[in-house]
């Protein structure tokens, strides 16, 4: 058990080790520093007894862990809060190069978690898979995390510079449910959507994902008006991207909502160009389409 930790070749003490899930017996490698030992054993007051004595061991690396990545790799909780009031590293990272903000959301440590947010850990920082701190959490739906992060930071209604996406965006495209009620609830403006029209924004996202619940909350944002008819990314609007998708109940709340149902794009191509069935089709033409326009 944990044999990448400890190793067994050496002489041992026997402890009984506590942790947060219950009390077992381990063996301790005679070279574990004591100050890990603490740490491992949860012990509060000891720890802080030695930081006092020791400060310097606060850093102390063994087996490439510092005491504040082993507490959270261990859930001891008491002990990770003794090394943050004395000024622990939180942007350390294991031989993964994964920071400790990245550990703690993937061993889902929901009290650390919001301990490093709240001491300004980097949110930048991304994991093995190149995703950021709020993809993570919102890709497991953790509304909880996110509203978190939100009080604190402020971040939700921002573009993400890193994933060129909007939060909201992010949660579209996870079907992140909780998330999208939560970020919706903020009361985005749909006009932000157009600032980096390279970023896929969250009205394309729903288009995409066939998300007419999403959808039909965001064509009720004040200012959606404003940009139902701009042109996205490629030079298209949103009514010839759901047209192109074949999507005809989304077609049919965008034309309800002031799409212009012969709008041409940057070729001068109108929505009935994309059509490919036949329903999307009676749609446009029940809403005035020309079939007539021809392609420049």
């Amino acid at each position: 058990m944990y044999s990448e930790d400890f190793s067994t070749d050496s002489k041992h003490k026997n402890w009984s080790v506590r942790y947060a899930s219950g009390t077992f017996r381990h063996g301790i490698d005679d070279t574990l520093p004591h100050i890990h030992e603490l740490v491992l054993m949860n012990e509060e007051d000891g720890l802080r007894d030695w930081i006092t004595k020791n400060p310097e061991d606060v850093e102390k690396r063994f087996r490439d862990k510092t005491p504040l990545l082993m507490a959270v790799k261990f859930d001891s909780y008491e002990c990770f809060t003794v090394l943050l009031d004395h000024n622990a590293n939180i942007e350390e990272s294991n031989f993964k190069h994964e920071t400790i903000l990245v550990i703690t959301v993937r061993l889902n440590r929901t009290k650390m978690f919001k301990d490093l947010i709240a001491k300004n850990s980097n949110m930048r920082i991304q994991d093995r898979m190149s995703r950021t701190i709020l993809e993570i959490l919102i890709s497991k739906d953790d509304v909880e995390a996110i509203q978190f992060i939100h009080l604190q930071r402020g971040t939700l209604l921002l573009h993400d510079l890193h994933n060129m996406e909007f939060p909201l965006t992010l949660a579209v495209s996870y079907q992140a449910k909780k998330c999208i009620s939560y970020i919706l609830s903020l009361k985005p403006t749909a006009q932000t959507f157009l600032i980096h029209r390279k970023f896929s924004c969250p009205i394309s996202a729903a288009i995409r994902k066939n998300d007419l619940q999403t959808l039909t909350s965001l064509v009720q944002l004040e200012d959606f008006g404003y940009v139902i008819n701009k042109r996205i990314h490629k030079s298209v609007s949103y009514i010839h991207l759901a047209v192109e998708r074949a999507k005809p109940q989304i077609v049919e709340l965008l034309l309800n909502n002031n799409a212009a149902v012969n709008l041409r794009d940057n070729n001068g191509n109108t929505p009935t160009h994309y059509v490919k069935d036949v329903l999307t089709l009676k749609i446009l033409i029940n809403h005035g389409a020309r079939l007539d326009m021809e392609q420049p």
